[in-house]
């Protein structure tokens, strides 16, 4: 329903102004927690392009490579449990 559509229903009486009030609250609410979410992921993704980058520069082997990332990967985990 757009928001356009809402105020309708308020005109109308259909729902209160309350309601149309906790509509905008959450959609606000909604709309920052999965726009943080998307930053954070961006940032993430990039990390990991740097790292890999870096990791090329360096011309280590895959067997090496794969060591590392499984480490890093290991590491993220128990820091993500800790908080």
């Amino acid at each position: 329903m757009k928001g356009n559509d809402l105020h309708q229903l308020v005109k109308e009486g259909k729902i209160s102004a309350k309601t149309m009030e906790r509509v905008n609250v959450a959609k606000s609410y909604i709309e920052k927690k999965y726009s943080l979410k998307k930053e954070k992921e961006e940032e993430k993704k990039k990390d990991w392009e740097y790292f890999n980058k870096k990791m090329e520069e360096l011309n280590l082997s895959n067997k090496e490579k794969e060591l590392i990332k499984k480490d890093v990967l290991h590491k993220e985990a128990e820091y993500l449990r800790l908080k």
